[in-house]
């Protein structure tokens, strides 16, 4: 690790705490929240007050979040918000922290100058100890305060001014004053410069969890799943729709299509736009790749580069890894140099050639892709740096020289061009998700998860994916010739097994086309077919009553009924319009509308 903290790809940006008023102000806090001191009297922190070298000294790298649910924080200047938030147990963490902290810099900034600001991130459990508790933390209340007590002395303070002010007789009372006095020596005017920090609630129905090696959640979704690194059948029945593991590659790629959370990274051929650099980022990608097998294998590469990397893959040929043949399919067709390769989410390349399309959860989207194509070490690195320095501990002294050589020179030098040409414009990618701020009570236990219970995987219709039509074959997930392999819980929504393909462009062009064309015609069909419907009913509708007129009359005659015939027939033909008869005419419309649509539906969608 000394490497990349030499090359500051890690610790990089920390805030230097070396005077002694703010040393023995983070002591203050330390001691208040967890009851130790530091010794050192130089050390660097991190955006929520965490230390690394404190945790050493301590010997405990989790000394500000002790449970792993409800993180807490030390602030000793508003600066931190630029910092990065080290030993990350949550996703939204680093965003919830920052946006406290813009919310309330004026205040931060003031408080800060005289003491230092401490405070937690609160959830709605006080410790994690079962995966299903992780579905109750929906919504995440940050509370601070100097510990001074500023802010609770202000809020006290204020109390005491209304109630002199609305008491008559207040000038008189003496301990009333005193208090005040006293109160307003620590806080200031706070008729004048008013000490406010109010806690603030946010939502995070969508996040990722280091917690039981590793898992993502995703509650706001049309379609909720959660996620797992490890096999999903160590977490039991969880309370959500749909689970789960890394292993279902297929299930995936189905539910990021279904969810429209995904887009490809290849927009257009040759040197249109987003061409040039779709060429260069899959190129890049296979020099990632090629240098992976190259550790695993033991072969020397030299100083890796790109000359030296395409030796390698001669040297390989047959045996270089799919991934590496799937984007080189791809790169070809991008250099207009060969036909649409048709990547399904069965190949390995898949989850290479898409990213994150943009929205609210763009950024842990693109975290969960990182994890399901590792060897792409740029992308794990700017969206998932945990992951990445997992990963870094296991690479021989080559690896790690030539990744942190190529970070260095590559993405530090220019990380917003980086980002922007990786994963699009917006939103910054090294800063995870922002929750959504809600003014929801400070009280409220969460919001409770979905009622449905684990997933399953079942059912075995072929779904499209993110790109493509069906298909009609596919090996499932899992093993096949194992009972059950599709790893199927009661109660849960089916998880289709399903082939996401790259479509040829063209032809999904023309295939929107044809789906316009149909419906078109649809619509043609129904307005003929009601305009038919219409003047059958008026045919029908006037021989039903023509009918009805002629067995009055004969009725009249057989019974020779007594009294004037054109008032008994008009009588009779009043009956009929308000009879069941009458009525059952309307039948000529619904019964072949009825028919129609269910056909037009069935056709569609069946």
């Amino acid at each position: 690790m000394k490497r990349l903290i030499e090359k500051g790809l890690m610790y990089g940006n920390l805030i230097e705490v070396s005077s002694p008023q703010l040393v023995a102000r983070y002591n203050r806090a330390l001691k208040a929240l967890i009851g130790r001191e530091t010794s050192l009297t130089d050390f660097h922190i991190d955006l929520s007050g965490f230390s690394p070298e404190i945790g050493e000294e301590l010997n405990d790298p989790w000394y500000l979040n002790p449970n792993g649910a409800n993180r807490q924080f030390i602030l000793l200047t508003t600066a931190q918000k630029s910092a990065p938030l080290l030993n990350i147990r949550f996703s939204t963490s680093r965003g919830i922290l920052v946006q406290f902290i813009e919310a309330n810099e004026a205040q931060l900034f003031a408080l800060t100058a005289r003491d230092v600001v401490a405070g937690e991130l609160q959830g709605s459990v006080f410790s994690v100890e079962k995966p299903e508790q992780l579905f109750r933390m929906r919504r995440v209340t940050v509370e601070a305060d100097t510990i001074g007590g500023h802010v609770a002395d202000a809020e006290k303070l204020t109390t005491l001014i209304e109630r002199f002010r609305a008491e008559p007789d207040g000038w008189r009372d003496e301990s009333l004053i005193a208090e005040m006095i006293a109160l307003a020596a620590r806080t200031g005017d706070v008729t004048r410069v008013p000490i406010n920090l109010p806690a603030m609630t946010f939502e995070q129905p969508d996040f990722w969890s280091a917690l039981f090696g590793g898992i993502y959640i995703f509650q706001g979704q049309k379609f909720p799943a959660a996620i797992t690194r490890r096999p999903m059948m160590e977490f039991g029945t969880l309370p959500i729709a749909q689970v789960m593991d890394f292993s279902h590659r297929n299930h995936i790629a189905d539910w990021l299509e279904r969810n429209q959370l995904v887009e490809p990274v290849v927009q257009a051929r040759g040197g249109g736009p987003g061409g040039a650099g779709a060429g260069a980022i899959l190129r890049q990608k296979m020099d990632f790749i090629l240098v992976s097998v190259a550790d695993q294998l033991g072969i020397e590469v030299g100083t890796a580069r790109r000359t030296e990397l395409r030796k390698l893959a001669y040297r390989l040929g047959e045996a270089l890894p799919e991934e590496f043949l799937g984007l080189a399919a791809m790169l070809s067709w991008v250099e207009e140099a060969g036909p649409w390769p048709r990547i399904s989410s069965e190949h390995p390349a898949y989850f290479y050639t898409i990213r994150a399309r943009p929205g609210p959860d763009r950024d842990l989207v693109n975290m969960l892709l990182s994890e399901l194509s590792v060897m792409d070490i740029r992308q794990l690195f700017i969206t998932h740096k945990e992951r990445f320095y997992e990963e870094y501990r296991g690479w021989s002294e080559v690896k790690r020289q030539y990744v942190a050589d190529f970070l260095a020179r590559e993405y530090m030098v220019d990380k917003e061009g980086a980002r922007e040409t990786l994963f699009g414009s917006e939103p910054k990618m090294d800063e995870l998700a922002r929750p959504e701020l809600k003014p929801v009570p400070r009280t409220g236990a969460g919001m409770r998860a979905g009622e449905g219970t684990g997933a399953g995987m079942q059912g075995n219709r072929i779904a499209a994916g993110p790109w493509g039509k069906s298909l009609s074959g596919g090996a499932p997930d899992g093993d096949p010739g194992r009972p059950g392999a599709g790893l199927r819980n009661r109660g849960a929504a089916p998880c289709h097994r399903g082939r996401a393909v790259w479509p040829d462009r063209e032809a999904q062009d023309a295939e929107r086309r044809r789906g316009t064309r149909m419906i078109i015609g649809w619509i043609r069909l129904a307005f003929f077919m009601l305009i038919g419907l219409t003047i059958a009913y008026f045919l029908a509708s006037i021989y039903s009553r023509s009918v009805r007129r002629e067995k009055l009359e004969k009725h009249w005659q057989a019974r020779a009924l007594e009294g004037d015939r054109a008032t008994f027939i008009e009588r009779g033909m009043q009956a009929y319009e308000k009879g069941l008869k009458r009525r059952l005419l309307w039948l000529i419309y619904i019964l072949p509308m009825v028919a129609f649509n269910a056909i037009f539906f069935y056709v569609n969608w069946f």
